[in-house]
């Protein structure tokens, strides 16, 4: 992404194990491919974690799309919430 991920606001969240974690803070803006007008600013954390390899928040994603997983086809779609 080119985005010197270190030089965010330092700040402490919380995982889904419950231990708190650093992590650095950026907004960066985000689009869909092939998704008309899906181009939104959020707010995203980077983490330095061997465990972590790719984490999607929920704040500023979810509040506008409609994301539905099916694993069983190895596939997820994203559409904007009707």
């Amino acid at each position: 992404l080119g985005i010197d991920w270190k030089t965010g606001t330092k700040t402490t969240t919380t995982g889904i194990v419950g231990a708190g974690a650093v992590v650095y803070l950026h907004e960066i803006d985000i689009a869909i491919p092939r998704l008309a007008d899906s181009k939104r600013r959020i707010l995203a954390a980077f983490i330095d974690s061997p465990n972590v390899g790719i984490l999607l928040g929920q704040i500023g994603f979810f509040d506008d799309f409609k994301v539905t997983f099916e694993r069983y086809r190895n596939q997820f779609e994203i559409d904007f919430k009707t």
